[in-house]
């Protein structure tokens, strides 16, 4: 007996046949009938017996880099085998990892779209499909757990680090994915966050892009080309807001619900002095945030319950009113406050003179600013002077007078583009002691919460003195250089 292999259907099948002593070849045998069609071969996904039987990691995130293994049961794979992820993974290496295994980087896209998706093979002809084996994920997972996001509004936000590098809890700031000019999202408490996890409350730009956003995080803020935590496109969708009109007529308001705030609107004017009031008729001293000319979180002006600072064009304010506590309640007793806006006339602002610049120390020259102000009952009662710190400045200096007879509480507003000290005085020489000297520094907004005012007023006390001028002084707080507006009121 002998063994022959017989092609039956393209399969290879090993039969046994029964044979005696070879003899002569016989005649040639007539054609046999053609025969039956032969049995269907293996699928194109592979046959029962092969599949892919891992795939680890089983998750990537948005933007990054990954290395994969990916194992077969049933089949060996050829050198020439490729796998498929899906539309935006690019596989940029596969290489063999035994007969059975193949290992590849992948890059994700930025703009990939987040979920499962099919990991294919193909190998010698043969495709083995492990359908949603794969699993692309944003590296900054993002749930909204309180508050509203809206224009102007507060929103609290758990979030979730799907990378392999931790949170740095130190260092970590998260910010909506947008062009600067479509207005921050701006971190404004971090409650909670550890290398995994956390509990952020942020605060909208009351011109913030509406519609859907993602978020994004870096444990590196001040680097030029940081490592990111991208959000899934949508994280979250941001609500548009009318803001409502504020007067010099007092509105009563209550913040009643967790994040609760109020978006309020005003408009400067030509030469005014603006008065903004925040007073709390409840137990608890609301959250406040002012935005000058413009109403964005860049034209913050102050974070104090009174702001008055000066302008000398047309614009709208904005102010931001909200629980710093993050809680509610439409109880008026812990949460209510009455709020108003009133822009007092001031006159066209002297300009100042450049041939006096100085120190501010001393006894040296200085710009006349001119009369005192009127009384706070005139018609137009505030005098305003338009001024600038140019490079080599160290001070400039106003006299402003000469005072009537008696005591007079006079108070000085500035606006300042740029971080400066502020500096009232009897004596032009600005003594630490032996005079009526009061400063203070002003800070400008280029971080929300570093300076944290632009704007803001200082009072110079009433005093009986034989001095019948007061001495304003305005000096650099830093190497940065640029204009300033300054007012002047007496008080009753």
């Amino acid at each position: 007996m002998r063994k022959v292999r017989v092609l039956f259907g393209g399969v290879a099948l090993l039969g046994a046949v029964a044979c005696g002593a070879d003899g002569a070849a016989g005649a040639e045998g007539a054609a046999g009938k053609p025969g039956a069609e032969g049995a269907t071969g293996p699928s194109a996904t592979g046959s029962p017996e092969s599949s892919i039987s891992l795939v680890e990691p089983r998750v990537a995130v948005l933007a990054g880099r990954v290395d994969v293994a990916v194992s077969v049961d049933g089949a060996d794979l050829d050198p020439a085998s490729t796998l498929s992820f899906g539309d935006a993974i690019k596989v940029t290496s596969v290489t063999l990892a035994g007969k059975r295994a193949l290992r590849a980087r992948l890059e994700v896209d930025p703009k990939a779209a987040v979920g499962f998706r099919d990991v294919v093979i193909t190998s010698g002809g043969v495709k083995l499909t492990a359908t949603q084996g794969f699993q692309v994920a944003p590296a900054l997972g993002v749930k909204v757990s309180g508050g509203k996001p809206e224009q102007g509004g507060l929103v609290q936000v758990d979030i979730a680090n799907n990378d392999a590098e931790w949170f740095d809890p130190d260092n970590l700031t998260v910010s909506a994915q947008i062009p600067e000019a479509d207005g921050p999202l701006v971190l404004l408490s971090t409650r909670y966050v550890g290398p995994r996890d956390g509990r952020l409350v942020l605060l909208a730009d009351p011109g913030l892009r509406t519609g859907p956003l993602a978020l994004v995080a870096t444990n590196y803020p001040d680097e030029p080309n940081p490592p990111l935590y991208l959000g899934a496109p949508g994280a979250i969708t941001v609500a548009a807001r009318t803001p409502e009109a504020l007067s010099a007529t007092a509105l009563d308001k209550v913040l009643d619900q967790p994040f609760a705030t109020a978006l309020l609107k005003y408009t400067t004017g030509i030469n005014k002095l603006n008065v903004v009031t925040i007073v709390p008729t409840g137990e608890l001293r609301p959250l406040v945030i002012g935005m000058g000319k413009g109403g964005r979180l860049k034209d913050l002006i102050s974070q104090a319950a009174t702001q008055i600072y000066p302008t000398t064009e047309v614009g709208s304010g904005s102010l931001i009113v909200g629980n710093r506590t993050f809680e509610g309640g439409a109880d008026p007793v812990r949460f209510g406050y009455r709020v108003s806006a009133v822009s007092l006339d001031g006159e066209a602002p002297h300009a100042e003179i450049t041939t006096s610049k100085h120190d501010g120390t001393g006894i040296t020259p200085f710009d006349d600013w001119g009369a005192a102000p009127p009384a706070s009952t005139a018609a137009v009662p505030v005098r305003l002077l338009r001024g600038e710190l140019v490079v080599g400045d160290t001070a400039d200096v106003y006299r402003l007078g000469p005072f009537p007879a008696g005591a007079t509480n006079l108070e000085i507003s500035a606006f300042s583009e740029v971080p400066v000290t502020l500096a009232i005085s009897d004596a032009v020489e600005f003594p630490a002691q032996g005079a009526n000297t009061a400063s203070f520094a002003l800070g400008y907004s280029a971080g929300l919460f570093g300076s944290s005012e632009n704007g803001a007023k200082i009072a110079h006390g009433a005093r009986q003195s034989s001095a019948s001028f007061r001495f304003v002084r305005v000096r650099p707080f830093n190497t940065k250089r640029g204009k300033y507006t300054l007012a002047a009121r007496s008080l009753p």
